[in-house]
């Protein structure tokens, strides 16, 4: 797994499991990850963001309901009139409309942001009227998950970097913004960047995460800071401190679904979890 919605500062705070070795900090870390994927599950939905291209059900109607989703790519909606094999028709962004239309997955900042969850077919190039009905004969690119909401980091990359290497320098501090921790999910440019560990000023990092491509890092690159919602976050955290207590099992009893989430934690989670209808 290469996502938390936790970092390991937060796990190991003072308000959380106030530890102050190092010993652990690899088993830490991957229960952060481990909780989070939980929290996924029980959910029926992701919140982090994750570029895809996904095959869809065409709906024979104006109106196509998706996974979440916080953006589609420019020519990123195409479907097949006579088969997933047929030559693709692309629409163009005039074709459809995202909805609802208040959503606002990608603005930073506000706290009511949602994802768009259909697409509705607007027609007016005079063709594209409908999704087609058919079987994987919608194809969406995109970028898919509850929302993305970016903070500017404090620091920026000191030291320009190539797409296979796993460690990042980092320029001296700026006080203003925000700081990295192990746990973070980065974006740099176009890739997402998973923080493992930091050691002073470098970060050992998995590249390329979620759906994106390694690819070379200029210096003085600036860099932002994947957030999530509270509850999320929080529901996280105290479910990682229960099961580093040992007070539910293992994680793998979590997973494999033969334990009801705590009612604190169900609570927090309670306005986001949606229907079990899979997860994309």
């Amino acid at each position: 797994m290469t996502n938390s919605y936790i970092t390991l500062d937060a796990l190991k705070g003072a308000s959380a499991l106030d530890i102050t070795g190092t010993a652990n900090d690899d088993r830490l870390l991957g229960l952060a990850e481990a909780a989070s994927s939980v929290i996924d599950r029980w959910c029926n939905r992701r919140f982090f963001s994750r570029s895809a291209t996904l095959r869809l059900d065409g709906s024979g109607d104006a109106v196509l309901r998706v996974p979440d989703l916080v953006s589609v790519d420019t020519g990123g909606v195409q479907t097949y009139e006579n088969g997933r094999g047929a030559p693709a028709t692309v629409w163009n962004e005039d074709d459809y409309d995202l909805l609802p239309f208040d959503a606002d997955p990608a603005s930073a900042g506000k706290p009511n942001s949602r994802p768009y969850t259909r697409l509705r077919a607007t027609g007016l190039s005079g063709v594209n009227s409908c999704f087609p009905l058919g079987r994987g004969n919608v194809e969406i690119r995109g970028v898919w998950g509850w929302w993305q909401h970016l903070r500017r980091a404090s620091q920026t990359v000191a030291t320009a970097a190539i797409g296979s290497d796993g460690t990042l320098k980092l320029s001296e501090l700026d006080t203003g913004r925000a700081g990295i921790s192990a746990g973070h999910t980065l974006l740099i440019g176009d890739e997402q960047i998973f923080v493992r560990a930091r050691d002073g000023e470098t970060l050992t990092v998995t590249r390329g995460v979620n759906g994106t491509t390694s690819a070379a890092i200029d210096k003085d690159s600036a860099i932002d800071i994947y957030e999530y919602p509270p509850a999320i976050s929080e529901a996280t955290l105290l479910l990682a401190i229960r099961l580093w207590r040992g007070a539910r099992g293992g994680v793998d009893d979590w997973q494999a679904g033969g334990i009801s989430m705590d009612s604190d934690v169900g609570a927090l989670l309670s306005l986001y979890r949606k229907p079990a209808l899979g997860v994309f």
